[in-house]
């Protein structure tokens, strides 16, 4: 993706000083004809989110290269290029087999072994033409670009509309395109595919051409002559499977697989990947992940030149304990990636309870209010994310799966007619990258435009004994009932009348 697969193409890419790459304005990939990047990669203008990562990357080696140079006056351009080149080859190595294969598959490969000659490493059919496809229920429908602080700084653009256009790039760089691919979770792997890619018209030589790329992924494995689902998992080892059933718990698509096949032996290796139960903590079917651990595996053994095989000491040690987020904060100017870009994890949580004083605080005494209905709001545009009930604690908690993304949200409560929020619905909080927890405590009171009653006149004689309140009960607002504990919430705990302990809360 960087160099190329020829000599020929590696120096097409070279500066030939410094050991550097060729770079464009704004350090972008060097433009070549008809104004495409030019990368070792010939697709690397296929999407930008593509280039995006690709430009990351030269850069990177640049800078390694730089810092070479001050750190080894004497050395040739050649020196320095092969040595940035084998170092930057190593990070790709690393962060793909230490971050990104856990991330997807639910576990790695294990440690390395070791060169072996007498293995493979060519890429199998299977690998190629349908288990490594899997990334195509992955894609969204647009292609966003977020700023530093996770909110957008510019206009999404459909995913249709950003293929082979690497003006995108050059309008808005790539910080925007990397922040967002570090901000906005994939798609579920499953048998859904956008419709960016269902009906993709693409300008061709002499005219257009409008694609669906699952059907043609399914064409391309038949046209490769792969073996169906259940022999390809013979071949992989696993059991073979009798019902459809044991491919997904999902009914409903139980029953598509079985009226579109009819039986397990016809069903498409694509399709059987994708229709898979993922694996405890990853994100495809045991299908799926044995043939990319079979894969990753031959590749990694048969390279003579594995950077576990030809890296020593420190420089081993920080090429293992490389991440990709360190390399975007290397050479880009965001700061707020996660450490672990290949997830995001955020959310909104908080109580809402009832404020008997009305100060905006949740003091001693004041409960939680359960069964309260609240709503993820964005405030800028008044988009309700998602509704959801508090726990008898009065917690609750927007995560990912609710729609929680980088942005500014507040809460709204759904509050009875005698009823005001205490604490203000500004400043909204702010989620800016993920693992990012952010709390918002909403207080609940009676409104102070309540009309009180008329008070009774005490009868004669003596007053009547009150029944104490039974321990724990609690009024609708987090306030003692009558006859109860009264709580008085700048001093300490005072009983009054018959009721509980006074440290019984």
């Amino acid at each position: 993706m960087v160099y190329g697969s020829s000599e020929a193409a590696a120096n097409g890419l070279r500066a030939f000083t410094g050991g550097k790459m060729k770079t464009s304005d704004g350090n972008l990939l060097p433009v070549g004809t008809g104004g495409f990047f030019q990368a070792g990669d010939a697709r690397a203008n296929e999407n930008p989110e593509l280039t995006a990562l690709q430009t990351l990357f030269v850069r990177e080696h640049n800078r390694i290269a730089a810092n070479l140079a001050t750190a080894n006056p004497t050395w040739t351009d050649e020196q320095l290029f092969q040595k940035a080149r084998a170092t930057v080859i190593g990070e790709l190595q690393a962060i793909t087999y230490n971050e990104w294969l856990p991330a997807l598959l639910g576990s790695g490969l294990g440690p390395c072994r070791g060169y072996d000659p007498t293995t493979n490493p060519a890429i199998s059919t299977e690998f190629a033409t349908a288990g490594f496809r899997f990334g195509h229920s992955m894609l969204g429908n647009d292609i966003e670009f977020l700023g530093n602080d996770g909110r957008p700084v510019a206009d999404a653009v459909e995913l249709a509309d950003a293929f082979f256009n690497p003006a995108l790039v050059s309008a808005h760089g790539i910080d925007p395109l990397l922040k967002y691919l570090a901000s906005d979770p994939a798609s579920e792997v499953d048998t859904k595919v956008v419709d960016g890619v269902r009906n993709l018209r693409l300008t061709v030589p002499g005219g257009s051409v409008t694609l669906d790329l699952a059907s043609l992924n399914v064409q391309r494995g038949r046209d490769h002559g792969l073996s169906d689902y259940n022999a390809t998992r013979v071949a992989l080892g696993l059991p073979t499977v009798t019902d459809f059933g044991q491919i997904t718990a999902n009914k409903g698509l139980q029953q598509s697989l079985k009226d579109l096949y009819g039986t397990v032996k016809n069903i498409d290796l694509w399709v059987g990947v994708l229709a898979e139960d993922h694996v405890k903590g990853g994100s495809v079917g045991a299908t799926g992940r044995a043939i990319i651990l079979e894969q990753f595996g031959r590749l990694r053994a048969a390279d003579r030149f594995w950077y576990e095989n030809t890296f020593t000491g420190s420089e081993l040690q920080t090429l293992r304990n490389t991440r990709l987020s360190d390399v975007i904060a290397r050479n880009t100017q965001l700061t707020t990636v996660q450490k672990d870009a290949f997830f995001f994890r955020a959310e909104v949580s908080g109580t809402v309870f009832g404020d008997g004083n009305k100060d905006a605080r949740r003091n001693l005494g004041e409960i939680g209010l359960g069964a309260r209905t609240v709503q993820l709001v964005k405030p800028d545009t008044g988009e309700v994310v998602a509704t959801k009930p508090t726990d008898a604690q009065g917690r609750f908690t927007f995560t990912v799966a609710d729609g929680v993304r980088t942005g500014r949200y507040t809460v709204r409560v759904t509050l009875n007619g005698n009823e005001l929020r205490t604490t203000p619905t500004d400043p909204a909080v702010v989620i800016t990258a993920g693992d990012q927890p952010k709390g918002l405590d909403v207080g609940v009171a009676e409104s102070a435009t309540t009309t009180p009653p008329r008070p009774t006149p005490p009868p004669r004689g003596p007053a009547p004994r009150q029944p104490p309140a039974a321990p724990g009960r609690h009024g609708p607002l987090g306030v003692a009932p009558a006859g109860g504990m009264a709580f008085d919430l700048f001093s300490p705990l005072l009983p009054t009348g018959g009721g509980p302990n006074p440290r019984r809360v």
